[in-house]
């Protein structure tokens, strides 16, 4: 006899017309049982609905905003993404997006040995982007492009958790 959710171990046509699925009313779309009235249960709604998200015990549809966001953590690096996961704390400077092994021993030489001080400058300068950009190329010996990833990847980071 098979327990746990009708769907569970079936894949496409054949969760569709399981007997289980048909006896219980089971909604194909969204893949939840359907309420006495037709209706999804709010709590299937938020798990299988990609139109539809729950915070905080409560749902609420989607927005523009949150498609965005979406497709901007989409495009991000994969290293802006791991620098982005978790608070800086004990982070080596490599650990910023954007530097590159010769600018992070540059960087250490200079005493920035660790990502939070490098932050601590991009502080500093009161996070405008242009200013940092020039103090690393021009102090540190970065390219441009590096300078670019680099404050952008602090500047994401103030927005995540200042």
């Amino acid at each position: 006899m098979h327990t746990g959710s009708p769907n569970q171990g079936l894949v496409g046509r054949e969760a569709l017309w399981h007997p289980q699925c048909l006896s219980k009313k089971w909604d194909p779309i969204n893949l939840g049982p359907a309420d006495r009235q037709g209706s999804l249960k709010p709590a299937f709604r938020s798990i299988f609905s990609p139109r539809s998200s729950k915070t905080n015990g409560k749902i609420r549809r989607q927005t523009r905003g949150d498609l965005l966001r979406r497709k901007k953590m989409d495009n991000m690096s994969p290293r802006l993404k791991a620098f982005l996961s978790e608070p800086i704390g004990e982070k080596d400077v490599a650990w910023v997006d954007g530097i590159s092994c010769e600018l992070a021993i540059n960087l250490v030489t200079k005493g920035f040995n660790k990502a939070y001080v490098l932050l601590g400058q991009f502080l500093l300068m009161h996070k405008n982007e242009a200013e940092f950009q020039r103090w690393i190329i021009c102090c540190c010996g970065a390219t441009e492009c590096e300078a670019r990833q680099s404050s952008t990847c602090l500047k994401e980071w103030c927005a995540c958790f200042l």
